[in-house]
């Protein structure tokens, strides 16, 4: 997928659709997206790209490629893990929560599976790590946002969970039991930190196994401003 053809077609929309509120809305916060994105910053907010139901029912008769232009909208999570090596996207406000929620200023943290490390160059006392066996799997080239230690997730949590507080854990992919693997060390271990789980339960993220033996809380302060952009339900769980 191509950016700049990308950007083309939200220009062309914001003037297809000037006198629809909703898609206006959508657009420009993508176009927020990618210039944040490309200074490697954070878009301030993220909305649901997603058409309510009574917006489609409402509007197709006005306009009849809505549904057409609503799929191509949420082409953007392509579009980031191709362009930008980004699978999971935060906002500033969420990184707020997260820092208030894990006291962060005050405590150590791990990101395991961090890609280019979007997260911890926003979180104080974070390290990032990564064995980048992502690349050539939709994006070749790997541009860290700050310092990516090149680890194994689980070789990485035997190394620092005696030293760390917080662990997060962001879109696990649901082919590779690692996820279970490094709840069942931490178990084992009585580790009595924050393991902070981003994914869609029995879904797109993290293994069968994982999800199945989980203890899963729903954190509100951390939910609050994650909202589900596109047809993936994906949630923040604090995991025991």
């Amino acid at each position: 997928m191509e950016l700049i053809a990308y950007q083309q077609k939200l220009a062309a929309w914001l003037d297809e659709y000037r006198d629809f509120v909703p898609a206006q809305t959508r657009i420009r916060v993508v176009q927020q997206i990618l210039a944040a994105i490309k200074q490697h910053e954070l878009p301030d907010q993220l909305i649901s790209l997603e058409f309510s139901e009574t917006e489609l029912v409402d509007n197709l008769g006005k306009y009849p490629q809505l549904l057409t232009f609503e799929s191509e909208l949420l082409d953007l999570r392509q579009l980031l893990v191709e362009k930008f090596g980004i699978w999971h996207l935060f906002s500033r406000r969420w990184v707020q929560d997260l820092k208030h929620f894990i006291n962060a200023e005050q405590t150590k943290s791990l990101e395991l599976m961090a890609g280019n490390a979007v997260l911890t160059k926003f979180v104080p006392n974070m390290r990032a790590t990564d064995n980048l066996d992502w690349k050539g799997q939709d994006n070749e080239h790997p541009h860290p946002w700050t310092t990516v230690e090149n680890s194994d997730a689980l070789v990485a949590v035997q190394k620092y969970y005696r030293v760390v507080d917080n662990i997060v854990l962001a879109w696990a992919p649901d082919q590779d039991k690692i996820d279970w693997h490094i709840l069942q060390f931490l178990r084992q271990q009585k580790w009595a930190g924050k393991f902070i789980v981003i994914g869609e339960k029995n879904g797109a993220t993290n293994s069968k196994a994982f999800w199945q033996n989980s203890h899963l809380t729903l954190v509100a302060e951390l939910n609050r401003n994650h909202p589900q952009v596109d047809f993936i339900n994906d949630q923040v769980f604090l995991v025991k």
